[in-house]
C-alpha cells in the first residue's frame, strides 16, 4: 500500500493519533497494523514508540501524505500540544534509543502510553482525547464528570499498549481492546461506562 488512502477521516482538533489511525484503519478496512506498516518502513520502529510524546517530523510527515490530515494538526494529536514547560516538557526526547523518554519521565507528570476516558465524550464521537493523558486531568469539563481511568474488566489502564502505537487484533473501536495475552483483547464494552458528576 502506497500513497493517499481512499477512504480520508477527519482528524478531531483534540483527538489523539493512534485513536485517529485506529478510525481511519477501521474506514478503509485495513488491519491496524498493516496501516502502520505502512509509517514504519519510513520511520524506524524506536520512532514510532514515542508518536504519543511528540512524533518525529518524518512520521508527521508519513501520516500527512499516507491521511491527507495537516502535518501540523498530525503532531499535536500527541502530548506535544501540552508541551510549554509546566506542566509537561518533553526537552530532551531521544528519538534513537529505546528509553529515550526517561529524562522526560524523571521531570514527573508524564503518562507516556495510556489514558483515561470520558464516557460521555467517547459515546458521542468514539474520539479518544489527548486531554485526557494528562495526569492533571481528573474531569471533563464538557459532562463534568470525573474521568475513568481503568477497565473494571480486564483491570488495566486503557489503551494500555507496551508493544505497539494501536490496539492489537482490534476490530470494534467500541470495545476496550486492551491485550490480555497471546491472540486475546479485552472485550469489555466502552460504551457501558456511567458517568459520576465531578465535585464542584
Amino acid at each position: 500500500m502506497s500513497g493517499r488512502l481512499p477512504i480520508a477521516v477527519d482528524l478531531h482538533p483534540d483527538e489523539t493519533l493512534e485513536s485517529f489511525l485506529e478510525r481511519t484503519a477501521v474506514a478503509n478496512q485495513i488491519p491496524g497494523p498493516a496501516l502502520l506498516n505502512v509509517f514504519t518502513t519510513a520511520v524506524p520502529a524506536v520512532v514510532v514508540r514515542f508518536a504519543r510524546l511528540t512524533p518525529h517530523p518524518t512520521m508527521v510527515n508519513a501520516v500527512a501524505r499516507t491521511t491527507g490530515a495537516h502535518p501540523e494538526r498530525v503532531r499535536l494529536a500527541s502530548l506535544a500540544r501540552f508541551d510549554r514547560g509546566l506542566p509537561l516538557n518533553l526537552a530532551g526526547l531521544d528519538y534513537t534509543q529505546p528509553a529515550g523518554h526517561r529524562p522526560i519521565a524523571a521531570r514527573g507528570w508524564l503518562q507516556p502510553r495510556t489514558t483515561q476516558l470520558c464516557p460521555p465524550c467517547l459515546n458521542q464521537d468514539g474520539i479518544w482525547r489527548v486531554s485526557w493523558r494528562l495526569h492533571t486531568s481528573i474531569a471533563c469539563p464538557t459532562h463534568q464528570s470525573l474521568l475513568v481511568a481503568t477497565c473494571p474488566t480486564c483491570g488495566h489502564r486503557f489503551r494500555d499498549t507496551p508493544h505497539g502505537l494501536l490496539r492489537p487484533h482490534l476490530t470494534d473501536l467500541t470495545r476496550c481492546g486492551n491485550p490480555t495475552g497471546g491472540h486475546t483483547t479485552c472485550h469489555q464494552p466502552l460504551d457501558e461506562f456511567a458517568a459520576h458528576p465531578a465535585n464542584p
